[in-house]
């Protein structure tokens, strides 16, 4: 697995003046996961684009991305919205997603990556360009929606996001063992699209 580390923003953008991820802080993908490797930042960061406008981590691959002040603040409901590109809910690609304020300490969300349950890559993505669909909106956006106030003792606002790819846990007990093997990693795996903040 390569480990990428840098900060990088979309240029010629105010990165205080949307919702959305500003930067890249660390990318650590699969060996042979590469979709749109070429494209990044910029296609991580920003709304959601589309089912193909996505950047590939791989199995067990992760990347952190980070908010620009006031970053993801705690409020009522959900606080951030992840986006995938599972098409339909009968093709997921499971995430972990954890959150810190200082990119050092963080909180984990529970991710059940069998039963899909508290994970990202599970909900379609509604929001996709053209729709007129707020991405900011949980009750209309699609994706999977996370909660501050879940998680025990974690900071009312954070900056940093970690998602952690956990596909291989979903697929290979229901049979799927190519899912995951050298030279497939270029499809499998979890797949970002953006990451929203709601408040």
């Amino acid at each position: 697995m390569i480990l990428l580390l840098f900060q990088v923003a979309c240029e010629g953008e105010d990165p205080s003046s949307d919702p959305f991820a500003d930067a890249i802080v660390e990318f650590a993908p699969a060996d042979e996961s590469n979709f749109n490797h070429d494209r990044l930042p910029a296609v991580v960061l920003g709304a959601p684009g589309g089912l193909y406008d996505v950047a590939s981590l791989g199995c067990e691959g992760s990347i952190v991305l980070e908010f620009d002040a006031p970053g993801i603040v705690d409020g009522p409901g959900v606080d951030l919205i992840v986006f995938e590109n599972p098409f339909t809910e009968q093709f997921p690609e499971p995430g972990e997603v954890s959150v810190s304020d200082d990119g050092i300490n963080w909180w984990v969300f529970p991710c059940d990556p069998v039963a899909l349950v508290g994970c990202a890559g599970v909900t379609p993505t509604l929001a996709l360009p053209g729709s007129g669909i707020d991405p900011t909106d949980p009750a209309q956006a699609g994706g999977d929606g996370f909660d501050l106030s879940a998680l025990a003792d974690a900071p009312a606002r954070v900056e940093f996001v970690r998602i952690r790819d956990r596909s291989r846990e979903h697929w290979e007990p229901l049979g799927g063992l190519s899912y995951c093997d050298p030279g497939n990693q270029g499809a499998g795996g979890f797949d970002l699209d953006a990451i929203a903040s709601v408040h």
